[in-house]
C-alpha cells in the first residue's frame, strides 16, 4: 500500500508559476525532512533524481543533451540550437517544442539566404582559387552572424535590453540584405543561358551595330559639311559675278574658287583633295562623303540581315565575329567573366522583375519567394517567442537559485537517509 504524504504544492514544482508556492514548498521540507524525503523517494516523478542523488550525480540545470552531441560546425555553422532559445529554469515540453519550431524556420531561412549567397561571392572576385576561399569566408561569416543574432534576438537577452534590440536590429538587416540578393544568386545557378543569351543580346545592341551606326552618322556629318562648302562656294561665286570686270582681283579671286579659266572637272582628277580650289573640293567631298553613307548603310543592312539569320545575337557573334566571342564566352557558350556574370545578374533580374516578365525569370523567383517566406516567417516566429512569459521566466535568477537549493536538498536527504539506514542495520 502506498503512503500519500501531504508536501504542500509539491505537484506543483518545479512548473508553478508562483514563488510564494516554492518557497512555501521549500520551507516546509526544510521544516520536515523526513516526510519530504519519503515523499521524493515514493513519487515515481522524481525516480531519476534519486537516482543521481544517491550517486552524487545530480547535475543542476543540466542543458539538454542535444548540445552535447551537435557538432561545433552543425551548432554554430548550419543550425540554430534549439536549447539556446531559453533559459534553465521552468522548462516544460511545450516550450522545448516550440522553440525547436523557432529554431527551426530560422535556421531553414539562414541556410537558404547563405546559399543563394555563395555563387555571388564566388563570382564576385572571378571564380577560382579566390573565389572558393571568399565564398567559404562569407558562408561562414554570414551564417555564423545570422545564427548568433537570431539566438540572441530570440531569447530577449533580458537583463541586455540594448544587446537584444541590436542584435534583433542585425539579424534582420543580414536577412534583408541576403534575401535581396537570393533571387541574384538563384539566376546564376539556374538560368547560365539567358544570361549568356542577355550579355550577346547587349554585346550586339552596345558594340556591334552602334559601330556601323557611328560610320553611317559619321558619313551624314561630312555630307553636311560638304554642302556648307558647297553653299559658301555659290555665295563667293556670285560675289566674283558681281565685280567689275577691270576689278584688279578678279581673276585672282575666280582662280581661288575654280581653278584656272576654261579646266574641265577631270582636270582635279589626280589632285588631292585638300589642295583643290574651294568649288572642286566641295563638289568631291560631297561625292566622297554619299558614297561613305551608301557603304556604311550596305554594311548596317548586311549586319542586321546577319543576325536575323542566325536566329540569336550568341550565334551571330559566335559565326561573324568570333574574336569578340571569343573575348566574352567560353567554348561552351558561357559567359567567361565571373564579374561580368554578377554584373549582368543583377541588372538583367532587376529589369525582369521590374517590367513584370516574371516567366523569363525561372526558378530565380522561386529562389526569391522563398528566400522572402522563410525570413518573414523566421522574424515573425522570433518576435513571438520573445514576448512569451514562459520565455522570459526561464531566464528568471530566483528561480534557478531555488532550484539548485531543492536539488541540493533531495541529494542532502537521500543520503544522510541512507547513512542513518546503514548505521541503523549495524546497530542491529
Amino acid at each position: 500500500m502506498t503512503t500519500t504524504h501531504n508536501v504542500p504544492e509539491a505537484q506543483n514544482y518545479p512548473n508553478s508559476s508562483s514563488d510564494k508556492k516554492l518557497q512555501d514548498f521549500l520551507e516546509y521540507s526544510s521544516k520536515n525532512p523526513e516526510k519530504f524525503i519519503e515523499w521524493i523517494e515514493h513519487d515515481p516523478r522524481y525516480k531519476d533524481i534519486v537516482a543521481k542523488a544517491k550517486e552524487k550525480k545530480i547535475v543542476i540545470s543540466e542543458e539538454p543533451s542535444l548540445s552535447k552531441n551537435i557538432s561545433f560546425f552543425l551548432r554554430y555553422l548550419l543550425i540554430v540550437p534549439p536549447n539556446s532559445l531559453y533559459g534553465r529554469v521552468k522548462v516544460n515540453p511545450q516550450l522545448v517544442m516550440r522553440a525547436k519550431a523557432v529554431a527551426a524556420v530560422q535556421s531553414v531561412s539562414n541556410i537558404w539566404d547563405t546559399l543563394t549567397a555563395v555563387p555571388l561571392a564566388y563570382l564576385s572576385v572571378g571564380g577560382g582559387p579566390l573565389g572558393f576561399f571568399f565564398a567559404a569566408l562569407i558562408t561562414v561569416i554570414a551564417q555564423t552572424f545570422s545564427n548568433k543574432t537570431a539566438e540572441i534576438a530570440a531569447v530577449g537577452c533580458h537583463k541586455h535590453q540594448r544587446l537584444a534590440g541590436g542584435a534583433t536590429f542585425g539579424w534582420v538587416a543580414m536577412s534583408a540584405l541576403l534575401t535581396l540578393i537570393s533571387g541574384y544568386g538563384s539566376d546564376i545557378v539556374t538560368n547560365g543561358t539567358y544570361l549568356a543569351e542577355y550579355h550577346a543580346d547587349k554585346i550586339v545592341k552596345e558594340n556591334v551595330l552602334p559601330k556601323y551606326e557611328r560610320n553611317l552618322r559619321t558619313a551624314e556629318t561630312k555630307v553636311k559639311d560638304a554642302q556648307k562648302l558647297i553653299q559658301k562656294c555659290d555665295e563667293q561665286f556670285k560675289e566674283w559675278q558681281s565685280l567689275p570686270k577691270s576689278s584688279p582681283g578678279r581673276d585672282a579671286f575666280y582662280r581661288k574658287l575654280n581653278g584656272p579659266f576654261g579646266v574641265k572637272p577631270s582636270y582635279w582628277d589626280n589632285q588631292p583633295t585638300a589642295q583643290l580650289p574651294l568649288c572642286p573640293r566641295s563638289l568631291r567631298l560631297e561625292h566622297e562623303s554619299k558614297e561613305e553613307i551608301a557603304k556604311a548603310q550596305k554594311a548596317l543592312n548586311q549586319t542586321k540581315s546577319n543576325i536575323d539569320e542566325a536566329g540569336k545575337p550568341i550565334v551571330y557573334l559566335q559565326q561573324f565575329q568570333p574574336k569578340l566571342y571569343a573575348s566574352e564566352f567560353t567554348e561552351q557558350g558561357n559567359i567567361r567573366s565571373g564579374v561580368k556574370i554578377v554584373e549582368i545578374a543583377i541588372t538583367s533580374f532587376n529589369e525582369r522583375l521590374l517590367s513584370g516578365n516574371v516567366g523569363s525569370l525561372g526558378f530565380s523567383l522561386i529562389g526569391l519567394g522563398i528566400s522572402v517566406i522563410t525570413t518573414a516567417m523566421a522574424v515573425a516566429f522570433t518576435m513571438i517567442h520573445r514576448r512569451l512569459p514562459s520565455v522570459a521566466d526561464t531566464f528568471d535568477r530566483s528561480l534557478h537559485n531555488a532550484q539548485e537549493e531543492f536539488f541540493h536538498a533531495v541529494g542532502d536527504g537521500l543520503r544522510n537517509k541512507q547513512g542513518k539506514n546503514n548505521s541503523d542495520h549495524q546497530d542491529s
